[in-house]
């Protein structure tokens, strides 16, 4: 198995992204590449390392107990979703942003030979600590100015199953002009479950499931910036000739910050921007129709009423169908505000909505005593 050339003077990186479902292989992938990466490079006159960041060694028990907690009374004793299970969805994207921040921290360290390692603002003690157990042994023989360092690989070991997560290190290995790439493993929904029940720290079942609806395979026709991907099969024993070409690829090609790449970040960001905006806007339909529903109890019968309900959310998809399709565009000054809009009752975007939501209605009357 060949490595990297190490015969250069200046340090160069790269980030690996590793995603796939849970059980699907990650870690022990990893673990393995850790393991021939070190074994090939350990005569190496200067330093060549491969560093593992694992999301679920750095995202403990302890701490997800503590997400847990706070979002306990997420759900009302009417099975209504409150403020508190926001809050703890929340606070899983701040935790994943601390570790980014991490990351960051530690890839400035060693490409840029600093000596100190300080904790990154707004990154809590457990996380920073957790993590810098995550790393100990290697950051402690990197840091001191006087190791030769040649060159350095970052894994992140963690399901990545949306295309914006996977993004962010994508930003990072362009911020330090390093190398960037992705191995997306594969393994169907069963496999993954079977898997997971002989694992030590298994996850619900429920949860694998949920993230096969929502997982976005890396896509290079799609995304330009994953160009530089594989797929390994779901096999017992991964390829690693394969992975180790990748890695080589992309340490002899960093990211330019160029006129294509600010193309990219500004067209995924728009992506980005446009499902944060949907989003907002199928939860304040969802709010709108409620009320209605709401305000109709008591003057209605009960199956007037049930009637009520099936138009309103025949009315709602179908107005939901046209903005996602851009069918029905918002007005510009309506967008700035999309995000405190199902909050505010009288918000200009809400009367927007209520309008657009009872012309829907009234033309479904209209086409159905057609």
């Amino acid at each position: 198995m060949d490595g990297i050339d190490s015969g250069v003077s200046e340090v160069k990186g790269c980030i690996l992204v590793l995603c796939g479902l849970p059980a699907s292989g990650k870690t022990i992938l990893s673990k393995e590449l850790s393991f021939q990466f070190d074994k090939i490079h350990s005569s190496c006159e200067k330093k060549c390392v491969l560093l593992r960041v694992s999301y679920d060694n750095i995202l403990t028990q302890d701490v997800e107990q503590g997400i847990i907690e706070a979002g306990k009374s997420s759900v009302s004793d009417k099975g209504k979703p409150s403020t508190d299970g926001k809050q703890a969805s929340s606070a899983w994207k701040n935790y994943r942003l601390s570790i980014l921040n991490c990351v960051e921290r530690l890839l400035d360290v060693l490409l840029n030979r600093k000596n100190s390692m300080e904790r990154p603002d707004h990154v809590e003690d457990k996380i920073w600590e957790n993590f810098r157990s995550e790393v100990a042994m290697e950051m402690v023989s990197l840091v001191p100015k006087e190791t030769t360092l040649s060159h350095v690989v970052m894994v992140i070991d963690d399901n990545m199953y949306y295309s914006s997560m996977r993004y962010q290190y994508f930003q990072l290995a362009r911020k330090f002009h390093i190398g960037f790439c992705q191995v997306y493993l594969s393994c169907d929904v069963e496999e993954s479950v079977r898997r997971n029940v002989h694992r030590l720290e298994s996850v619900q079942t429920q949860v694998i499931t949920d993230m096969v609806d929502k997982f976005e395979i890396p896509d290079p026709k799609r995304n330009h910036w994953e160009r530089n991907s594989v797929t390994l099969l779901n096999r017992k024993t991964p390829d690693l000739s394969e992975v180790f070409s990748l890695i080589n690829s992309a340490l002899e090609n960093p990211i330019e910050r160029g006129q294509e790449g600010d193309l990219e970040e500004q067209e995924e960001s728009r992506v980005i921007c446009s499902k944060s905006v949907l989003h907002q806007l199928d939860q304040l339909l969802r709010k709108i129709v409620a009320k209605n529903i709401e305000d109709a109890k008591g003057k209605l019968s009960k199956e007037e009423l049930k009637n009520l309900a099936k138009k309103l959310n025949s009315a709602k998809v179908t107005l939901y169908s046209h903005l996602k399709t851009g069918s029905l565009q918002l007005p510009g000054n309506l967008t700035e505000n999309v995000m405190d809009a199902s909050k505010d009752n009288t918000s200009v975007l809400r009367v927007f909505m209520e309008k657009e939501l009872q012309a829907f209605l009234c033309e479904k009357d209209y086409n159905d005593q057609g």
